[in-house]
């Protein structure tokens, strides 16, 4: 079992002419790995390998396909419980003869991890009667050590709890900072967008100039704004103005939480009906607007 360190190490010899019955007959089968993955830990390496052919000279390796039981009971020191060479070899302790088919290598395994029981079990008892002995021998000043170690942890719990608090309010002074640093960011980078905005846009014509479109804009709170563009505007020159008259009214607000905020959004004309989203390059004249058109400015995160 893999909590009592059992191990099975498997030498492969690739060249060898029992290798390839060996893997499709036994080692490869369902039966022989499933038992495997479930109660023991598996190594194998080639012999070609430097690993693999060290290990083949420690456990004495003589004959292929090659199979050990090992088990570890006084780390690093490995013993051998059972091994298996050759097609038809001889088991360790015990002697047992067995092939190497799946049922010989299971009755070899599971009669080897059997006989270990009582090891163990005499390992376990060892344990239990050293923690015994310690136990007895700490009940001796077991009440002089608790004073002390009370004492120990009722200072550290104050510490601790200090500390807590003081971290806390630490993590609670950088979170309010880094807050306000990034909304002074975010702010300044409106700002900054809404000025180049405000500085591309061109200036309104006068009343009566050729090809001038006199726009309403309705705005989605209710209110609304009459402005005359060009033909040769561009939709970008309408958000713009409508960018910047956004945010100059809410400057006006005083910039409270409250005021109105629009930044997505739609442009439409009732009649004939028409949705502006993306074609911020189209001309006022391409989109086909007219002087008195009405333009209705629909907020898509509300």
């Amino acid at each position: 079992m893999r909590e009592n360190k059992f191990l099975v190490v498997y030498l492969h010899a690739p060249l060898h002419e029992h290798t390839p019955s060996f893997l499709s007959q036994t080692l490869n089968t369902d039966t022989l790995t499933s038992f495997l993955d479930d109660n023991l830990l598996v190594w194998g390496g080639s012999i070609h390998s430097a690993d693999a052919y060290h290990t083949s000279q420690l456990l004495d390796a003589s004959a292929f396909p090659f199979l050990a039981l090992l088990a570890c009971h006084n780390p690093p020191h490995l013993t051998v419980l059972e091994h298996m060479e050759g097609l038809g070899g001889e088991g360790g302790e015990g002697g047992r003869e067995g092939g190497l088919g799946v049922e010989g290598v299971l009755q070899r395994l599971t009669g080897a991890m059997a006989r270990q029981q009582e090891v163990l079990a005499r390992q376990e008892a060892a344990v239990r009667e050293r923690a015994e002995r310690m136990r007895l021998q700490e009940e001796q000043n077991r009440e002089y050590q608790e004073a002390l170690e009370a004492d120990r942890r009722r200072e550290a719990g104050l510490a601790a709890e200090r500390e807590r608090v003081r971290e806390e309010e630490e993590r609670e002074r950088r979170r309010m900072g880094e807050a306000k640093e990034e909304e002074e960011r975010k702010r300044r980078e409106a700002a900054e967008i809404i000025a180049t905005k405000k500085a591309r846009l061109p200036a309104e014509p006068p009343v009566g100039e050729k090809g001038a479109l006199r726009l309403r804009l309705q705005f989605p709170h209710g209110k609304k704004m009459d402005r005359r563009f060009r033909g040769s505007d561009t939709m970008q020159v309408v958000r713009d103005f409508i960018d910047v008259s956004v945010a100059e009214a809410a400057e006006e607000e005083g910039g409270r939480e409250g005021g109105r905020k629009l930044v997505n959004y739609s442009l439409s004309t009732p009649y004939p009906k028409r949705t502006f989203g993306e074609e911020v390059g189209m001309s006022l004249a391409e989109a086909g607007l007219h002087s008195a058109d009405t333009i209705y400015i629909q907020d898509l995160d509300a």
